[in-house]
């Protein structure tokens, strides 16, 4: 029989997963309320089996701190479900108290910020919803503890999932499956800094657990190396834990061991060891249900070989522990096992009643297997996880169609400017040509205005050259007939002749734009050009002035 310690299953490893923090503030909280409120209140309910006094002591400590977190908040319904588990054994009120502490976090939305304690508690849940028969239930809790687990825990945190997931398929019967989920709760806790009590007695009953999934698919060789396994690792820390569970250590390991020998043909190696384990297990306070279990099979053993009064005395001892333990596959063995003694006792009125009452517990029996078969675990996580994919990829679908039309929407405003740019560009270079012909234009006719103004200048040129130089002969001349003896009437009017000289002269001047210095350049030029000219243009002035003085002097 594949073995819990009810001790170690639910409350160790929700005090692990609640006590090995990765976050700061999750560990500083849990460690906080630990220390001052959760462990006296669960010491006292241990000790006194009284839940109303541990609650009240509950309620007291956490009052005086005059404080609260969603942790504590989901404490007490945790106690009680530990009571429940323990001491009641109603499994139906411990249910009820782990949802009321999972949806505590639920509704503050703190799952994320406490992932260790509410994997513990999913975990929890799921258990107890799998021992009521809620698969469906059970199945979602476990989903989302992995999913939880996965994202937030490390790999020793995480065996406390693989390791109720490989119970779980265990009782479904797909033996492979839990073999390799105990397999792989191994070594997550083998990755453990520290390795406790709690860690060693459950690697060694993983150990056991993987030998019994053996035996199950028929590798008894490789199932007894398991079993070996288990009693070394127990042996390793025998000092650490102690005469009594090395004893129920060894009781369960015995009777799984005592199933190989029976199943190989081994019956007085296997007689041998069942025997060892119910003198283990069968006390108080020991593993009763694993020597219940055992005794059925040692009483089969008996039949087999017709140790008819061997086997009628293992029946007996099984029927006192039916009085005080609750074992359907115990109660349905120790039927068929009556129903088979009765036959060979030749009593077939009590062979067929054991039998009918026998195919009745079967059939129901039979029908909850049936439904907890087609529950099976390893099937519905996979299914959730590929529903979940599935559920991301159309998310990443739609959000890679959003992404599509954004990009198409870039697509054409790309298009949109790459043609304005080009219609810019066209209008830009068609601008320039423009411009260049306009240039071009400008250029010529800047050219020919140049040749006009040359040809200008060089007219004017020709003009100054000819009017300047009578006009400053004239003016000349008047100066020199202003020195001579004359009336001053004379000299009135060869000054005027020689103002209007002047005046003549500066008008050619401003007209060619001439400077200073230009200026007197041409006074110079004008003195070789009257050295030049002197005897023709003097003689030409004075006929002129000599008529002009004539023509005065007669009016």
């Amino acid at each position: 029989m594949l073995k819990i310690f009810s001790g170690i299953l639910f409350l160790p490893i929700f005090c692990l997963l609640s006590c090995r923090q990765h976050q700061p503030a999750e560990k500083e909280d849990v460690a906080y309320w630990n220390s001052k409120v959760v462990n006296p209140s669960h010491e006292l309910l241990y000790k006194t089996e009284n839940p109303q006094a541990a609650i009240a002591l509950f309620d007291s400590l956490r009052n005086a701190t005059e404080q609260s977190s969603p942790y504590i908040e989901a404490a007490p319904y945790v106690l009680l479900s530990n009571y429940h588990l323990f001491f009641s054994k109603n499994k139906d009120s411990t249910a009820a108290y782990v949802d009321s502490a999972i949806h505590v976090y639920r509704s503050k939305n703190v799952e994320q910020h406490y992932p260790r304690a509410y994997v513990g508690l999913l975990l929890f849940g799921g258990e107890m919803a799998f021992r009521l028969g809620n698969y469906m239930k059970s199945n979602d809790y476990f989903f989302l503890a992995k999913q939880l687990a996965d994202k937030h825990l490390d790999p020793c945190e995480r065996s406390a999932f693989t390791y109720n997931a490989a119970m779980v398929s265990y009782r479904q019967q797909n033996f492979d499956k839990s073999a390799a989920y105990f397999k792989e709760a191994y070594a997550n806790q083998a990755t453990c800094p520290v390795q406790t009590t709690a860690i060693v007695l459950q690697q060694q009953e993983i150990q056991s657990n993987i030998g019994l999934c053996l035996v199950k698919l028929k590798k008894y060789d490789s199932a007894l190396q398991y079993f070996h396994n288990a009693l070394q690792i127990a042996e390793r820390y025998k000092d650490s834990l102690g005469p009594v569970s090395m004893d129920r250590i060894k009781g369960v390991v015995y009777g799984n061991m005592a199933k190989v020998y029976a199943a190989t043909n081994r019956p007085a190696k296997a007689e041998t060891y069942f025997l060892r384990s119910i003198a283990l297990n069968a006390r108080p306070g020991y593993e009763l249900n694993d020597a219940l279990a055992n005794q059925v099979q040692l009483a089969e053993l008996y039949g087999s070989q017709k140790r008819l009064p061997e086997m009628k005395a293992a029946l007996a001892d099984i029927q006192a522990g039916l009085d005080t333990l609750h074992d359907n596959n115990a109660k349905m063995g120790w039927l068929r096992l009556m129903a088979k003694y009765h036959q060979e006792m030749d009593q077939p009125l009590e062979e067929m009643a054991y039998f009918k009452t026998y195919v009745a517990l079967r059939d129901s029996t039979t029908e909850v297997q049936k439904q907890l078969v087609q529950a099976d675990i390893s099937r519905q996580l996979k299914d959730k996880e590929q529903a979940l994919r599935i559920a991301d990829l159309t998310k990443d679908n739609q959000l890679g169609q959003i992404y599509l039309w954004v990009a198409i929407a870039f697509s054409i405003m790309a298009a949109i400017i790459i043609f304005l740019v080009l219609k810019l560009y066209r209008r830009s270079n068609k601008n320039i040509r423009d411009l260049k012909q306009l240039n071009s234009q400008i250029s010529q006719q800047k050219n020919a205005l140049e040749k006009v103004n040359k040809e200008k200048d060089r007219i004017l040129h020709v003009v100054a050259h000819d009017l300047r130089n009578p006009i400053g002969l004239t003016a000349y001349v008047s100066d020199l007939i202003l020195m001579e003896e004359r009336s001053e009437k004379d000299k009135a009017s060869i000054q005027m002749i020689k103002d209007a000289s002047q005046q003549a002269l500066t008008l050619t001047n401003e007209l060619l734009g001439f400077t200073q210095e230009n200026e007197e350049k041409l006074h110079h030029s004008n003195e070789k050009s009257q050295e030049i000219y002197t005897g023709k243009t003097t003689q030409e002035t004075l006929i002129a002035l000599e008529a002009a003085f004539e023509h005065m002097k007669s009016r």
